[in-house]
């Protein structure tokens, strides 16, 4: 053993010599086990560098394809695509998820104090286009709202209530996710923020709802409503009337609109966003 060290680390010289004059012009010593590593280490490199261009590179995937049938090059072509979506889909699955738990979570069901039986009206009657007088109520809505924004714990964005009323019941991270907001019948309620509705339709459990995407990552939800006068895709602008509180749903004990805010899909409590009252 102590002969096989001695003999790894023995010293070599490389030198280059003058052939005119056999004068030193380059040299150095090393021994044999730097030599080995120096060589170990290029190889190493190497082979790491000639992986990254073959797999990396549109020249390396044109080199690994260029002896290949066309179906066999089509099928390089479809696995690098699958594999590029798998990420889309997955995340795609998980925005899905959260939005059928927005329309179809197992909460408790809101409880208002019953003023009167709903009115049950034909949705074909509905006129989806705001009236004049529609549009004025929007426009006093944001005139009176924009008074009553409070400073978000983000520092752009600014919120408006959607509508006035009494609160009767507040948030709950565990069994009531929203806040429930009392009014007198047939109140236009509006946007909270601009956005797009992504979802306009309705729910056995939660009635006529709307949902609207924010940006910064905001969603918004409105549940429980008499009639919904956007549809999905649509844009919104805070402020702007979407709806009109009802008592739609079997989880609902009377006329409100129940309210929910989400961040980065986890449900917030709208009051720290907002000032109701």
């Amino acid at each position: 053993m102590r002969r096989w060290l001695t003999n790894w680390q023995k010293q070599l010289k490389f030198a280059v010599y003058d052939p005119k004059n056999f004068n030193e012009i380059f040299g150095f010593t090393t021994s044999k086990i730097r030599l080995f590593s120096l060589v170990l280490l290029v190889f190493i490199i190497t082979v790491v560098l000639v992986f990254f261009v073959l797999s990396r590179t549109s020249f390396g995937k044109n080199l690994i394809t260029a002896g290949t049938s066309p179906e066999e090059a089509e099928i390089i072509d479809q696995r690098v695509r699958i594999d590029s979506l798998a990420g889309q889909v997955k995340a795609q699955d998980a925005y899905i998820a959260n939005l059928r738990r927005l329309l179809f979570g197992d909460f408790k069901a809101d409880s208002v104090a019953s003023e009167k039986p709903e009115v049950k009206i034909n949705p074909n009657s509905i006129n989806a286009n705001p009236s004049k007088a529609e549009l004025q109520v929007g426009e006093n809505v944001k005139a009176d709202q924009y008074t009553n924004s409070a400073k978000t714990p983000t520092d752009f964005v600014h919120f408006i209530v959607p509508v006035k009323g009494k609160i009767s019941q507040r948030f709950n991270a565990k069994n009531h996710q929203a806040i429930d907001i009392v009014t007198p019948p047939d109140t236009y309620f509006a946007a909270c923020l601009s956005g797009t509705v992504i979802y306009s339709g309705f729910s056995q459990k939660d009635g006529n709802i709307l949902i609207i995407e924010h940006p910064n990552n905001y969603l918004s939800v409105y549940k429980h409503a008499r009639t919904t006068l956007k549809k999905a895709g649509e844009k919104v602008r805070v402020g702007d009337v979407i709806g009109i509180v009802g008592n739609t749903g079997a989880n609902t004990s009377g006329p409100h609109l129940h309210f929910e805010l989400w961040l980065n899909q986890q449900a917030v409590d709208p009051m720290k966003y907002m000032q109701f009252e």
